[in-house]
């Protein structure tokens, strides 16, 4: 099993880094508040999971007018996230096989 199947899945294993996902893929794109109050969750708690997912590539950020001020307004990199799910798919095939 490959380092990338194992952190695939630990990135998508999180039920909050999967809501935000989630959510996104409904709207398109969201600030932070807007996802604070969709899914109903602190905002140190999206912060934290929201860089983790930036970092691995799957959400992209600009910075935007948003209403009453600038912010952050996130989406999914789709091709990134078709790419998690390929890894993730061939390693489940990889366990079942073997």
């Amino acid at each position: 099993m490959t380092d990338r199947f194992w952190q695939a899945v630990e990135l998508l294993s999180h039920p909050i880094r999967r809501d935000i996902l989630s959510y996104l893929d409904k709207r398109g794109a969201a600030s932070v508040s807007e996802l604070r109050e969709g899914l109903g969750r602190p905002w140190t708690t999206l912060a934290y999971h929201l860089d983790t997912l930036e970092e691995s590539g799957l959400l992209t950020s600009s910075y935007e007018k948003i209403p009453h001020s600038y912010g952050h307004v996130y989406q999914v990199d789709k091709a990134k996230r078709a790419e998690c799910l390929q890894i993730i798919r061939e390693g489940v095939r990889d366990l079942l096989h073997d």
